[in-house]
């Protein structure tokens, strides 16, 4: 008969209850900083004031890859229609997320979070094969953001 495993957490459920919230929180935080970079990436895309098929299929597939669920997606693609068609959404939820500055959107994604947006909103600003003035509007702001944060850490 093999021993006995020792399950070191075993002996202290808090110990275990502690490191459990803490993977939840850096779940949540990812979750958030996905969320906020898909909002980012819509608003580029619908910049021009037209959502193409191209772009379309592109925001769908990195609302994919983040694994955002259907709430959040429709809460996306309802923003992206007031975004395009100011009369055409009635929920004060929406335009409450319309109304958000693009910089509290940075606000909440790290680093990290915004090298990877960089990418995608440099491939969504060609997705439908030109990048407008309010493309690269957004996305010199996110450099600005990113630039500003690493030089904050390396002071």
């Amino acid at each position: 008969m093999a021993p006995a495993r020792h399950d070191p957490h075993a002996a202290d459920p808090r110990l275990r209850a502690a490191a459990l919230a803490a993977v939840e929180e850096v779940l949540r935080d990812d979750r958030r900083e996905k969320y906020l970079a898909c909002r980012v990436l819509m608003r580029l895309m619908v910049a021009d004031g037209v959502l193409d098929a191209r772009e379309r299929t592109m925001l769908e597939a990195t609302m994919d890859r983040c694994c955002l669920d259907l709430a959040t997606r429709g809460a996306i693609w309802a923003e992206s229609l007031l975004r395009l068609s100011p009369d055409s959404v009635a929920d004060p939820t929406v335009h409450a997320a319309a109304a958000q500055p693009l910089d509290a959107l940075l606000e909440g994604i790290a680093p990290a979070g915004l090298e990877e947006l960089l990418v995608h909103l440099h491939h969504g600003a060609w997705a439908d094969g030109e990048a407008v003035a309010a493309e690269q509007s957004i996305i010199a702001r996110v450099a600005q953001r990113l630039a500003a944060l690493r030089g904050a850490a390396a002071t």
